[in-house]
C-alpha cells in the first residue's frame, strides 16, 4: 500500500475498534450496523492481503536474484559455445554464423537464441566434443535453459500475483472508504449530544494527510523501483 492507502487503512482499523465499543448503540438491523460490518470485513481482508503482498514482494525479490544468477550461467554457456563454433569454423566455414550471441540484454531473445543453439548443436556434436565440450556440458546447458525459462515464468507469475493483490487491496480500501462516508454522518447524528463519544469518533475517523515532501520522496522511490524492475 502507498502512504495514502495506509493512512486510510489505519483509520478503518480505528473505526473498527470504535464499533466494538459502540455498535450495540445501534439496532442490529440498522444501516449503521451494516456499514460497521462492511468496514470490519474490509479490515480483515486488507490485513490478510497485506500479508500476501509482503510475501509476494519477498518472493519477487528472491526470484530476481535467482534469475540473475541463472541468466549469467546461461550466457556463460552460450559464450563458450559461440567461441568454440568460431574455432570449428576454421574447418567448417560459416558455422560461426549459426552460433552468434544475441545483441542487447533482452531475456526473451537470450532464451530463444539458447534454444536455437541447443537445436543446432546436435548436428555438430562430434566437432564440439573434439574441442572438450562433451555430452555432460550440453546436458548442463539444456538444464540451464530450462531453469532460466522456469525462473522467467515464476517471475511473471509473481508479478501477476502482486498486481492481483494490489487490485484487491485497492478495491477493499475503496469499499471501506465508501462505507465510512455513509457512516460518518450517522454516527455524528447518533452521538450529537454525547461529546465524549463524538470526540472519540472524530479522533478515530481522522486521516493523516501526506506532506508534499513525503509525496515527493514516495514518487522518487517509486521511480527508482520501476527502473530496478525494468532492468530485471
Amino acid at each position: 500500500m502507498d502512504d495514502k492507502q495506509n493512512n486510510i487503512f489505519e483509520m478503518l482499523k480505528r473505526i473498527d475498534d470504535f464499533a466494538s465499543l459502540y455498535k450495540d448503540s445501534f439496532s442490529s438491523t440498522s444501516l449503521a450496523t451494516e456499514l460497521f460490518n462492511i468496514i470490519n470485513k474490509n479490515v480483515e481482508d486488507i490485513t490478510s492481503l497485506t500479508i500476501t503482498q509482503a510475501s509476494n514482494t519477498s518472493s519477487t525479490k528472491q526470484g530476481v536474484i535467482k534469475k540473475a544468477t541463472l541468466r549469467e550461467n546461461l550466457r556463460r554457456d552460450m559464450e563458450i559455445i559461440s567461441r568454440t563454433a568460431r574455432g570449428i569454423a576454421v574447418r567448417l566455414p560459416g558455422l560461426d554464423n549459426k552460433f552468434r550471441m544475441p545483441i542487447g540484454n533482452n531475456d526473451s531473445m537470450l532464451l530463444t537464441t539458447a534454444h536455437v543453439f541447443a537445436h543446432d548443436v546436435i548436428e555438430f556434436i562430434e566437432e564440439f566434443s573434439k574441442r572438450e565440450l562433451d555430452k555432460n556440458f550440453f546436458d548442463e546447458f539444456n538444464t540451464n535453459i530450462q531453469a532460466f525459462e522456469q525462473a522467467t515464468k515464476d517471475k511473471n507469475t509473481s508479478k501477476n500475483a502482486q498486481i492481483a493483490t494490489k487490485t484487491a487491496i485497492n478495491q477493499a480500501i475503496e469499499k471501506g472508504t465508501l462505507a465510512f462516508r455513509e457512516l460518518d454522518s450517522i454516527v455524528r447524528n447518533k452521538f450529537r449530544n454525547d461529546i465524549n463519544v463524538l470526540s472519540q469518533w472524530i479522533t478515530a475517523s481522522h486521516v493523516i494527510k501526506q506532506t508534499r515532501n513525503s509525496k515527493r520522496t514516495k514518487a522518487k522511490n517509486n521511480e527508482q523501483q520501476k527502473e530496478n524492475n525494468d532492468t530485471n
